[in-house]
Order: C-alpha cells, then sequence, then structure tokens
C-alpha cells in the first residue's frame, strides 16, 4: 500500500493498486520535470464565442453528457500545400496517411474506442499567397484559412468534414504547430505524431497539462501555473512519448465515465487499475477523485507506460482539476518536492 503525506487528510489514505500482468506498483507521486514546449493552442476566432468558464468554482471537472463532438467516428480532411515561390512538398501523401494512421490509433486507445478518426489527404494544394506573404503575416490562422478556400475550389468540400489541418513547410519561428480550442482546425510544420495529438486535442476541447510549481518546495503550497508542465501528458510535455491525457481530461471529454473513477469522501483503502488501457472493464476504478476546497479537486491515476519504466516503476499521478488558476488546464502536482527529479 502507498501512504501519500500531504497536507490533505483525505490524500493519507491507503491506496491498494492491483497487481496484475498489466505492471502496476505502489509507489511515490512523481514531479514533474521542465522539458521544451509543445504546440499552442489558439482560442477561437473572434466571431465564434471562446468556452472559458466564468469562474473559479465553474473550472470544477464534471463529465459532459455524451457529446458528438468528442465521441463517434471523425472525418478529417488533410491538406498538403505549398506556395507559389517555393514548391516543395512538405509531406507526401503515403507519409500523411502513416501519420494520421498513428493519429487514430492514440485517440482510438485514449478513448476506449468512444472515437476514432478517419482521414482523406489531398493532392498537394498551392496556396494563393508567396512564402514571404504569410511570414510578414504572421498568423498561421490565414494559411488555414486560404488551404480551406484552395482544397474548396479542388472540389474537397472542407466544410464536410468534422476535423481539418492544414501541413506546410516551416513558416513561423518558435513553435511547431498550432490548433484552435473546441472547434476544428490545426496548422502543422512539423510532421510529429504526438504534436498532432496535442492539436487535436485541443480541437477536441482540452487545455494544456500543465503543472503547480510552488516556492516552497512542498506539494500544494503558494506558487503558479507553469504551462505545459505535465511530462506525462500528451498535452503538456508529454508528446514525444504519446502519453495518454490524465483521467481528468478523459472525463471530461466524456470517455472515462463516472462508474470507473472512485470518488473518495473518507479515509480507505482503495484499488486502482491503470488508466492508460484500450478498454474498460466493468466494475473497475481508474481514477480517484476527492475535493480539495470550494474551487479543486484531486484526480489520482497509474499508467501502464509509467510502470513499465523501471525509473517510475510502482508510481501514481497527482492532478488537481482545472481551476481559475490553471488556465483551464490540469496540473500534476510535485508530491515528492525532495525528489532531485
Amino acid at each position: 500500500e502507498a501512504k501519500m503525506k500531504t497536507n490533505h487528510p483525505l490524500l493519507t489514505a491507503a491506496i491498494l493498486l492491483a497487481a496484475f500482468a498489466e505492471g502496476v506498483g505502489y509507489g511515490s507521486i512523481l514531479p514533474q520535470s521542465p522539458v521544451r514546449s509543445p504546440g499552442e493552442a489558439l482560442p477561437k476566432p473572434a466571431q465564434t464565442e471562446a468556452a472559458t468558464p466564468a469562474s473559479a468554482a465553474d473550472h470544477r471537472a464534471e463529465a459532459p453528457a455524451a457529446s458528438s463532438w468528442t465521441r463517434g467516428p471523425k472525418t478529417v480532411l488533410f491538406m498538403r500545400v505549398n506556395f507559389p515561390d517555393d514548391q516543395a512538398e512538405p509531406i507526401s501523401e503515403a507519409e500523411a496517411l502513416a501519420l494520421m494512421n498513428q493519429v487514430n490509433l492514440f485517440f482510438t486507445e485514449n478513448s476506449y474506442g468512444a472515437t476514432s478518426f478517419s482521414t482523406t489527404v489531398t493532392r498537394l494544394l498551392t496556396l494563393p499567397q508567396p512564402k514571404t506573404w504569410y511570414m510578414q503575416e504572421a498568423k498561421p490562422g490565414l494559411v488555414l484559412e486560404h488551404a480551406r478556400i484552395v482544397a474548396a475550389e479542388a472540389g474537397y468540400r472542407p466544410a464536410d468534414y468534422d476535423l481539418d489541418c492544414v501541413d506546410f513547410v516551416r513558416l513561423f519561428p518558435v513553435r511547431d504547430s498550432w490548433g484552435y480550442t473546441a472547434m476544428k482546425g490545426t496548422m502543422l510544420q512539423a510532421n510529429d505524431v504526438g504534436l498532432t495529438c496535442h492539436e487535436f486535442g485541443h480541437n477536441l476541447g482540452l487545455s494544456h497539462a500543465n503543472a503547480w510549481q510552488t516556492t516552497d518546495r512542498s506539494a500544494i503550497g503558494p506558487g503558479a501555473n507553469l504551462e505545459y508542465g505535465n511530462v506525462f501528458d500528451t498535452m503538456g510535455r508529454g508528446e514525444s512519448e504519446r502519453w495518454h491525457f490524465n483521467t481528468c481530461f478523459k472525463n471530461l471529454l466524456g470517455w472515462l465515465p463516472a462508474s470507473a473513477i472512485q470518488t473518495v469522501t473518507t479515509n480507505g483503502l482503495y484499488r486502482l487499475y491503470p488508466s492508460d488501457v484500450p478498454e474498460l472493464d466493468s466494475g473497475r476504478k481508474y481514477a480517484l477523485r476527492l475535493k480539495k476546497d470550494f474551487a479543486r479537486e484531486y484526480w489520482i491515476e497509474t499508467r501502464r507506460q509509467l510502470n513499465a519504466n523501471p525509473r517510475w516503476k510502482q508510481s501514481l499521478l497527482l492532478n488537481w482539476a482545472p481551476w481559475g488558476g490553471s488556465a483551464n488546464g490540469t496540473q500534476i502536482l510535485a508530491a515528492d518536492p525532495t525528489s532531485p527529479d
């Protein structure tokens, strides 16, 4: 059993993890580690109302009703584009299909089969403006907007697809990719599976998987939000290893139902199964959820991918659900702040 030492009395509960072939342990809760930032979430365009909660209490994680936006098969239009002054192909048709096949596998498994992606790849399309014009405008959204126009002229009907993305040679510094939040629209200037999954996660409605960075080296003391701080989540800095979304995010998307979550109200002994499995087994609990205060909740989980690594074997992940101080995302907590990692 694992004793979690924090200032919250309910977090002293002993958690019994199921020891079976999927690889579960009994260990410490992992801290975050600083790594590079992945792609950027773009707000909805001005003409569309942004889905930003109004108060701290509104950020409390609640599973939505089964949504057609986050569940069911999705059609994706993958637009390959070049420019009048640069005819280079950013990605071949075969490479694009291979990339999106991996993206489909990621979302199918993350959602326990609740959603899937079916992709149409366009022929190579030429945008109306030269590279230098888009670079001067410095707006990735213009590349997407013009790609949709050119794709429609070529007969692809972008409006008929649930999701879409545009792939182009590098134009903009700093970021590799962008994605609108809670609506279609992804822009790629790097052909990376993890980054593509990150941006489609934004499209489905997710914000970043962040961290709570304290100033006193405690777990939950005074501190600030660290954007992208969760290295064990593709919505944070875990895209290179394609880490699953955390259980709070899966619940918000309607993939992890309440019946698979143990709500903790008293100290006790709880059995927890890894959340990164391809399907859910009835009766098993894949997350623990407990209230901290009026605005925050703890979410506790373990992973097969986590316990397969000798460095992190027998470990748990501890997050806060989205709240007023988390920039709409979850926050991983360094429950062992004395760790050199």
